[in-house]
């Protein structure tokens, strides 16, 4: 039973399935509004997109990128900090030096 349902598991445990949601609403909302060609376009999109584990993969993001989950090679190491803005400090202005009249 077991090897039988382990197909599912790309399915069933998706990480992120906001993106194949939304692509099902669109599919809904285009025959609501009897826009047919649309919702065809739409409906093999998404036939395409279950059909490659790739492309799934791809929209619906890989646990690691949802859960953050460490690598071994990573290390357990904390994120690096995010780079601070530099402060600017006003500029002394800059005078021109003044030059005398010639003293006749």
């Amino acid at each position: 039973m077991c090897i039988r349902d382990s197909y599912k598991i790309i399915y069933e445990d998706m990480p992120s399935p906001g993106p194949l949601l939304k692509l099902c609403a669109c599919i809904e909302i285009s025959r609501h509004q009897n826009r047919l060609a649309k919702e065809g376009e739409l409906y093999y999109e998404l036939i395409e997109v279950l059909r490659s584990t790739e492309l799934l993969k791809l929209i619906t993001k890989t646990s690691k990128e949802v859960y953050h989950f460490k690598n071994e090679e990573e290390g357990q190491q904390p994120p690096p900090e995010p780079p601070q803005q530099p402060q600017t400090q006003p500029q002394p202005q800059q005078t021109q030096p003044q030059t005398q009249p010639p003293s006749t």
